[in-house]
């Protein structure tokens, strides 16, 4: 893999092809296998323009590389606010790095054990108390949920015990094997997999829409499998609490991810898929209701907020000032956080 020679707006982020996070040894060796792979020409790569249609030469490059050491080139649309990845992997490519690498670099592991389908568990538990107060259940059928890019479909499990038919997809097969054992509905594929329970209350797209090459024409397929007032939940790593949250901007860049939101960005975007907010945080979790409103406009200061913040939370995370969950939350409450390459044994 070449070396970017850009100068970012971040120069803390420049390439420098060193880990940012701690690597198991698997995660090392699945890294890199993945550069192996883009060196044989197996994974290939593409410029991209920002999802509003912006080229690459109009946006703002913020960063090299990202948390694993990857050379990966981060670009904040001077448009719209949005960031996304140039160049990236070819569709084709995308589908070998899932089928082939994706689980290795970002789990070390290519199957789900028992404690991330329970993980997924809690997910699910708190999914129905987010949209409890908004989502009206239907009084005369079972109420109808689809999970997009499920993993081991542990979400729909909290659901289906709560009476919802409930079904999922995902891209791979390995980790889909987990929920079929508790015996879920889970379809190996993209969104056209669940077509036939198509009038559905309630979509998911928990971490799905940030590694979408095309999001606009996924949004609409999603939204294709609701019923008029059907409601959709997605959630995502969001660019505001980038900081607050990973600790460190460069912890949260990964290469599959292909575009960053906040969710004025990505209000924006499913509208353009027919659907309003109902609420929704910077986290991001959001809610919304396919009502075929129009689509809404981006709004032209969003970018300059976008990069106030960046430039303001690296500022405070070179001085040693900056407030995160790393620095507020007691160890033994961090759970599975991602630590700095400089604690590594």
């Amino acid at each position: 893999m070449k070396q970017a020679d850009e100068q970012p707006l971040l120069p803390r982020l420049a390439y420098a092809g060193r880990p940012l996070i701690r690597l198991t040894e698997d995660q090392r060796r699945a890294i890199e296998r993945f550069r192996a792979a883009c060196d044989d020409g197996s994974i290939r790569f593409e410029p991209a323009n920002c999802v509003c249609g912006s080229p690459r030469g109009a946006g703002k490059l913020l960063a090299t590389q990202d948390r694993y050491g990857l050379p990966v080139h981060t670009h904040l649309c001077r448009r719209c606010g949005m960031l996304w990845t140039s160049p990236r992997m070819t569709r084709a490519s995308l589908n070998h790095f899932y089928a082939h690498h994706y689980r290795g670099i970002y789990t070390g592991r290519q199957n789900a054990d028992d404690a991330f389908y329970l993980s997924q568990q809690k997910q699910g538990k708190r999914l129905l108390n987010y949209i409890h107060p908004a989502f009206r259940r239907p009084r005369d059928r079972r109420p109808v949920v689809l999970d997009i890019g499920c993993g081991a479909g542990g979400m729909l499990a909290p659901l289906r015990q709560d009476g919802w038919q409930a079904a999922g997809c995902d891209l791979g097969a390995d980790y889909l094997d987990r929920g079929r054992r508790e015996g879920l509905e889970l379809h190996q594929g993209d969104w056209r997999t669940l077509s036939h329970l198509a009038g559905a209350d309630l979509v998911i797209a928990s971490h799905v829409l940030e590694h979408c090459p095309d999001p606009i024409s996924e949004l609409r397929g999603w939204a294709s499998l609701l019923r008029p007032g059907g409601m959709m939940y997605v959630e995502l790593p969001g660019v505001f609490q980038s900081y607050w949250w990973y600790g460190d901007f460069g912890f949260y860049l990964q290469n599959a991810h292909l575009y960053h939101f906040s969710l004025a960005t990505l209000a924006v975007l499913l509208s353009r898929a027919g659907l309003s907010p109902v609420k929704g945080d910077e986290f991001i979790h959001g809610l919304f209701v396919k009502d075929d409103c129009p689509a809404r406009s981006a709004d032209p200061w969003h970018a300059g907020r976008v990069e106030r913040y960046l430039l303001d939370a690296e500022a405070q995370f070179l001085a040693g000032t900056l407030q995160t969950r790393l620095t507020t939350t007691p160890p033994e409450k961090r759970g599975g956080m991602l630590l700095p390459a400089r604690e590594a044994a």
